[in-house]
């Protein structure tokens, strides 16, 4: 019953969207201060494939790379031993700085701190909130 109330409220934020919506996961979410690697929801499954394009950043390149969605329970992440120096450390953004995506369009920086080596932002979209 739970799961059904949940697959329930999935529905009804999905229909609620009017032209486009944006589903985001996290790879890792922060619990008690360590890392844990995070699943995609059981119900995208559900979505018919070709109403899905699938827009995954880089740590290289604030723009998205469009691949198919190949839809899987796990994350994987590429490995890579390169050394890594103080200076990839330091924050690129700060709040209050304006950004421009491709995509997305204009925001502002509203978060940005540093997380395991990679630079995590939060940014508030004009067009999207």
């Amino acid at each position: 019953e739970e799961m059904l109330e949940e697959r329930r409220l999935f529905y009804v934020g999905i229909t609620r969207s009017m032209d486009r919506l944006y589903l985001v996961c996290a790879q890792n979410r922060s619990l008690y201060g360590y890392p844990e690697p995070v699943d995609a929801s059981r119900f995208l499954d559900d979505i018919p494939h070709d109403l899905i394009e699938d827009a995954r950043f880089s740590r290289s390149s604030p723009h998205p790379r469009r691949t198919p969605l190949h839809r899987s329970t796990k994350w994987s992440t590429a490995v890579d031993n390169t050394p890594v120096t103080k200076s990839a450390y330091q924050q690129k953004f700060h709040p209050g700085m304006q950004v421009q995506h491709p995509t997305w369009g204009d925001g502002m920086v509203l978060n940005s701190r540093i997380d395991d080596g990679d630079e995590v932002v939060d940014i508030f979209f004009k067009e999207l909130g």
